[in-house]
This record gives C-alpha cells, sequence and structure tokens, in this order.
C-alpha cells in the first residue's frame, strides 16, 4: 500500500514533535508542573478526589481536581505499563504537542485553508511556537488548552456547514473537557474563539442556536472543576495578593513581543544571573529566535490580508481580540489611557487572568493559518474561495452530517438530494469550470461528496 507523500510529511512531523521531548536530560524527570504526579500518579489522583488534604496542619488545595482529566489517567496508564516516570513524562510532553500539530491541519482543512502542504506546515508552526517550546517542559498543562483549541472549533465548524448542532456542540464540549481544569484561566481563554467564531458566521448560518447547544454542554464538560474551584475561592486562602501584579505580567506585551509569541513575563526572568526559563530566555532575547518568530508573524499576517482566504472575517476578529486582550495594560513610551484601568481590574475582580499571554492562543491561531494560505499562494497561485465554499481537492473537508453546503446556503432537502451550486463557480471533477451557461448540481450523501454532476439549469448570458 503506497503512503500519500503528505501523510508521510504529517507522520513524520508526528515522530518528531514525539521525539523532541525525549532529547531534554534523558533518564531524568523535569520540573514540569506536578513531580510527585510523575513518580505515584496512583497515590496523587487519590488524593484529587478530595478537596481537604490534612497533611500540614489542613488546607484546601488548590485546582488538584484538575489533574484528575486527562493529564492524571494518562500518567496513571503509563505507571500501568510499567513505563519509567520520565518515559511517562516525556511522551505526555509529546502527546500534547502532537494534539497541537494535527488539531490545526485539520483545523485548516476544515475551514478551506491553505494546501496540505501549507497545512502541515502550519501545524507544525503552530506546535512549536514560542509560547509551546517556552511551557513544554516547565508548565505543559498550561500549553494544553492551547493544544485543544482547534478540536474544540472544528466541530462547531461542522455544525456550522449543516451538521448536527447537539452532536458538534457535544464534540466540542469534551476537547474543552480535554483542556483540563490545572489552569482554570488558559481552559476558559481558549473558549473565546469558539464564540468569536459562532458570532462572526454570516447569514443564514444558526450561529444562535448552535451557542445554545454549544454553552451548556461546555458547562456539563467543566463541572468536575470548576465547582471545586468555587469552593476554593470561597473557602480557601487565595495566594494571588502574593504572586505577580499586573505591572510585572504586562511589562513584556507589548505589540512586537504578542505577534511574536514572547509576551510571557517569565521568559525575561533572571534569577542570580541564570534565566528562570532557559529556552524561554533565548527565544525572546537572542537574535536569531527573534528573527525567525519576527518573520513568521509578518508572512502570517500577510497571509491574513491576501484575497480569497476563508474564513477571513473570523480570524481577524479574533487576531483582534487577541492583541487588545494582551496589549491593553502594556505601557509604552507613548503611554496608554488604558493601562490604569486594566491593571486595576486584573489586580482586582479578574486577579485570575493578570497573566495575559494566556490569551495567545487567540492570536497565534491566525496567524498560522494565514501562513498556510500565504504559502498555499505561493505554492499553487489559488486557495479556496471566500466563504468556505466546498472545493475540490483542496477546499474545507466535507463535514460530518447528513448533508452540508457552504454556511448553510442552497441546502440539501435529504441525503442524496441535489444542493445547487453558485453560479459561475461550478467545476467539475477535473478541476474545470462548468461551460458557459449551466449551473453543476452536486450530491451529498452522508458523510461524503460526489462528484460534480451533469448541468441542472441554464444560467443568463
Amino acid at each position: 500500500m503506497r503512503i500519500a507523500p503528505a501523510t508521510r510529511w504529517l507522520l513524520g512531523c508526528c515522530l518528531l514533535i514525539w521525539a523532541l521531548p525525549f532529547l531534554t536530560a534523558p533518564g531524568s524527570l523535569i520540573s514540569d508542573t506536578k513531580l510527585d504526579l510523575a513518580v505515584d500518579p496512583g497515590r496523587f489522583l487519590a488524593r484529587a478526589l478530595t478537596l481537604w488534604d490534612p497533611q500540614q496542619f489542613g488546607q484546601l488545595q488548590d485546582q488538584v481536581t484538575g489533574y484528575l482529566f486527562p493529564m492524571g489517567p494518562f500518567f496513571y496508564l503509563g505507571k500501568l505499563a510499567g513505563l519509567e516516570p520520565w518515559v511517562i513524562q516525556r511522551l505526555w510532553i509529546g502527546t500534547v504537542g502532537v494534539a497541537a500539530f494535527l488539531g490545526t491541519v485539520r483545523l485548516a482543512g476544515r475551514l478551506g485553508i491553505g494546501s496540505p502542504w501549507s497545512r502541515i506546515a502550519a501545524g507544525f508552526a503552530y506546535a512549536v511556537s514560542p509560547a509551546a517550546l517556552t511551557l513544554m517542559g516547565e508548565l505543559s498543562s498550561e500549553f494544553l488548552p492551547a493544544a485543544m483549541l482547534p478540536w474544540i472549533l472544528i466541530p462547531l465548524v461542522d455544525a456550522a456547514h449543516g451538521g448536527r448542532r447537539g452532536r458538534a456542540a457535544a464534540r466540542s464540549a469534551v476537547a474543552v473537557a480535554l483542556c483540563g481544569g490545572i489552569n482554570a484561566a488558559a481552559t476558559l481563554a481558549v473558549c473565546v474563539p469558539a464564540v468569536v467564531y459562532l458570532l462572526t458566521l454570516p447569514r443564514p448560518a444558526p450561529r444562535w442556536r448552535i451557542l445554545a447547544w454549544w454553552v451548556p454542554m461546555v458547562a456539563a464538560a467543566t463541572w468536575w472543576w470548576s465547582v471545586p474551584l468555587v469552593l476554593l475561592s470561597r473557602y480557601g486562602v487565595s495566594i494571588i495578593p502574593y504572586t505577580e501584579s499586573a505591572a510585572v505580567t504586562t511589562s513584556a506585551t507589548s505589540l512586537s513581543n504578542v505577534l511574536r509569541g514572547t509576551e510571557n513575563w517569565v521568559s525575561y526572568l533572571v534569577v542570580n544571573g541564570q534565566p528562570w526559563w532557559r529556552l524561554g530566555y533565548w527565544i525572546a532575547i537572542a537574535a536569531l529566535p527573534t528573527l525567525l518568530t519576527g518573520l513568521a508573524a509578518v508572512l502570517g499576517l500577510v497571509g491574513l490580508i491576501r484575497p480569497r482566504l476563508s474564513a477571513r472575517r473570523f480570524l481577524l476578529c479574533l487576531l483582534l481580540t487577541g492583541v487588545l486582550l494582551a496589549c491593553a495594560g502594556y505601557v509604552s513610551a507613548l503611554g496608554n489611557p488604558l493601562a490604569g484601568p486594566v491593571d486595576h481590574l486584573i489586580n482586582g475582580p479578574a486577579s485570575a487572568f493578570r497573566n495575559l499571554h494566556k490569551f495567545d492562543p487567540l492570536i497565534r491561531l491566525p496567524i498560522v493559518l494565514g501562513l498556510a494560505h500565504l504559502l498555499a499562494l505561493s505554492t499553487r497561485g489559488s486557495t479556496a474561495p471566500p466563504g468556505g465554499h466546498p472545493r475540490t481537492p483542496d477546499g474545507p473537508e466535507p463535514p460530518a452530517g447528513p448533508s452540508s453546503t457552504s454556511w448553510g446556503r442552497n441546502s440539501a432537502t435529504g441525503p442524496g438530494r441535489p444542493a445547487v451550486a453558485s453560479r459561475n463557480a461550478c467545476r467539475t471533477s477535473a478541476g474545470k469550470v462548468a461551460a458557459s451557461g449551466t449551473v453543476a448540481c452536486h450530491l451529498v450523501t452522508g458523510a461524503s461528496s460526489a462528484a460534480w454532476s451533469s448541468a441542472c439549469d441554464a444560467a443568463p448570458r
């Protein structure tokens, strides 16, 4: 059986992402999140089942229930398989990176952005972004929500194109649950793109109906960590007043750093003459990574403004939302009238979101998808038409469901029934434009699409 070249590259990138964590201190545990989880996951999970910890004169455990899924079971299953703790730890880090890579590739296909090759490049750029390389191995649980963001959006794209709304909302909610509750602010941050996507859908897409399904599904998928978190905030001792302030967290959120992905203030932290995060410090400060991350950001922004980009309104709105949230508290040489109110807000009622770099996925995802579009234009000279219309071979993948059309227009009346495509945009199965004066018909059966059929009616000349 012959494997397509694009599939070989896809598998090769997955293996590379899985292998990279093993190059760091092989044979030793690294300080990623909870060391006791890696050493004895069974005992850790048993302790996480209750909010009260009788040790050290008794205390309420801080967000420990967030480890119950999926990170805790992953380490526990690895322990049952007889793997060494450091191997399980590296496999976990690699799996998070692969999830980010494959999710971005699949989301680009669903949206009809780029070609198979450029989607792989975009997925790899997302999986090895500055935020990913900085956090993986230090706080992989904080990057986990960013890795699951594409998987949160994919079912909603299916629903917008005619898929079953309830099923799509449930699949998206499962992806939210896979974000875990270790870092609740990061999980809530990656729910913002889903809301932006639904609100920017063009009519007559059932945006409010999908949202009405999605919100309660997400609430049901996150109750297992959100309820203990509310109890902790009500009866526990908050550590936030004794941690970093807004002045510290916003000191690195300049526009250039935000676009490059190096807005995490810990990356610039130096203690006793040594960087606290060595790799993060090198990416943020050194000349070569500064050049590469800046180039990637510029190319992605150029791709977002190039013509014929599918889902442009969503991507631009998401990018602007992320930039505004991340840069709102930064004070440049020109000043910032919003800095005072923003600092007061994130030092007070919204203190859980004072680390504004957690909104980086809102910026990184549009940039890498813009990069995919630009690379496809440079290699093939064309991409999917605007609005995410179904197209072969490189257009949006057909969503799961009985029938689908672009944004719900020209919906088929049932499985196997023809849906009339837009005039002057019809193509044959060979990719050629249909003959003048005709409109092609598109047969939709199940989750697959038949070839363009014969002419349906005459179009005015």
